[in-house]
């Protein structure tokens, strides 16, 4: 896991207020993406059943962590997009 993707996976930490395995990082954004709802299903369940929408929220949150913290084209963070492939990221 390359310095970028260790300081994404920090900052969806503290965005979240979840721990998450730091075993190998997903090839994708949407990976990434189910990694978090996991990580929150099984911490904080209380969060989805306080509101359902919370997993698209959590969308959001994370695409504009994303955007913000590598410069990158809001339009180009999808959940198919592939860390390297697709948005040059290491």
């Amino acid at each position: 896991m390359g310095l970028d993707m260790m300081e994404v996976l920090l900052e969806a930490e503290e965005e979240f207020d979840v721990k998450l395995p730091s075993d190998g990082f997903p090839d994708t954004v949407g990976g990434f993406y189910d990694r978090i709802i996991d990580s929150l299903r099984e911490q904080r369940p209380e969060r989805f059943d306080a509101d359902a929408d919370y997993p698209d929220n959590v969308w959001e949150q994370l695409k504009a962590m994303l955007v913000y913290q590598l410069a990158l084209n809001p339009d180009d963070v999808v959940r198919s997009a592939h860390w390297v492939r697709d948005l040059d990221c290491l």
